[in-house]
């Protein structure tokens, strides 16, 4: 989910709380399962479907990382205004992954 500003009133720009919409409703698509429950998969088998989400590093540099499919939440908090990663949940697809605080999510899918 999205969090307020570092010590704004987190509102931000019409066009920056516009990306972050269209941001947060690809990933909600794309890691939340749909509203029909699907039958579960047999027992030991992996689960192949992925979402990638693309971060800009804090040196510039781009991360495309495969997060699994429905497993809302992604264990990560954002700045409301950049997408900027401010925590990550030890032992959730963020951490496995090696998401890093300070990290920006720029693109979903």
């Amino acid at each position: 989910g999205a969090c307020g500003a570092d010590g704004e009133d987190g509102r931000g720009s019409e066009a920056a709380n516009a990306k972050i919409d269209v941001i947060a409703a690809a990933v909600r698509q794309a890691v939340e399962p749909p509203p029909q429950v699907a039958k579960a998969p047999p027992p030991n088998r992996f689960v192949t479907t992925t979402v990638p989400l693309t971060f800009v590093l804090p040196d510039g540099s781009e991360q495309v990382l495969a997060f699994p499919a429905g497993t809302a939440p992604l264990g990560m908090s954002f700045n409301g205004d950049t997408l900027r990663v401010l925590n990550v949940q030890p032992a959730s697809s963020a951490d496995r992954l090696g998401v890093e605080v300070g990290w920006a999510l720029v693109a979903a899918a």
